[in-house]
């Protein structure tokens, strides 16, 4: 149950908190009374996936953590390596995993259908960047278990699962573009950044796919200048397509 409430709180806290520099400083207007009621059912539905995910996974990281698996992979080697650089592989590995699994997303047709819930959103906003299905939730799920593959404290791990999040959060947010956020993209994911991405011409959709860190768009030809498009003009979302059950579940 713990892992649960924590797992709820990483998701949903950074949200609450930074909605406050989104209203302040919006970039495009939104009716947050209209928008509200249906995101909230969206959120609770976010929960119940979180419980799903946290319960499908359990078995399988003690698996992956157990003696005879550690001895039969030659992971040995690795684990006795100092922790700092543990740490350092696992978030690379897990931005990686992450970019592979939304490259493919979005490239391959039929696991393009996981994700189309998350790009349904007309109006980008933080409650935006939780949304998703629960195949699509099972499969990101997966790049987490490179922590404790590689015997890292489960606090290590929470913590910057925790950071993830905030930047997730952060990489929706319907704030206005900065200055800063050109320095920034030199590195990290920023919101104009990633909101070029959920742009509703489908030039845009398979660009700028980088989860946090932007060197694999650059590596791997998915990157998109942001200083060629104003997102504030375009639209969001991928047509009039109505959002259906199997949509939300991914199927």
């Amino acid at each position: 149950m713990n892992n649960i409430i924590s797992a709820w709180a990483i998701t949903f806290v950074p949200g609450l908190i930074l909605w406050t520099w989104e209203k302040k400083d919006p970039l495009k207007e939104i009716n947050y009374s209209e928008e509200i009621l249906e995101d909230i059912k969206n959120a609770a539905i976010m929960m119940l996936y979180i419980v799903v995910v946290v319960y499908a996974y359990y078995p399988i990281q003690n698996f992956i953590t157990s003696a005879p698996f550690v001895e039969a992979i030659g992971w040995t080697n690795i684990l006795s390596a100092p922790l700092y650089s543990r740490v350092i592989l696992a978030i690379f590995l897990r931005e990686f995993s992450l970019y592979v699994i939304h490259w493919h997303m979005h490239y391959i047709e039929q696991i393009w259908q996981t994700h189309k819930w998350h790009h349904s959103e007309q109006k980008l906003w933080w409650l935006s960047g939780v949304k998703s299905s629960l195949t699509s939730k099972l499969m990101f799920a997966s790049i987490g278990l490179w922590f404790p593959a590689l015997a890292i404290p489960a606090h290590i791990a929470i913590v910057y699962g925790a950071i993830a999040s905030f930047h997730n959060t952060i990489s929706h947010l319907n704030i206005k573009w900065r200055p800063w956020m050109r320095v920034v993209e030199y590195v990290i994911v920023t919101p104009r950044y990633h909101h070029v991405h959920h742009l509703a011409e489908e030039r845009f959709h398979n660009k700028n796919l980088a989860s946090m860190l932007v060197i694999f768009d650059h590596i791997f030809g998915t990157y998109f200048n942001t200083d060629l498009v104003d997102s504030q003009t375009e639209e969001y979302g991928i047509g009039e397509e109505p959002v259906t059950a199997r949509m939300i579940v991914g199927l």
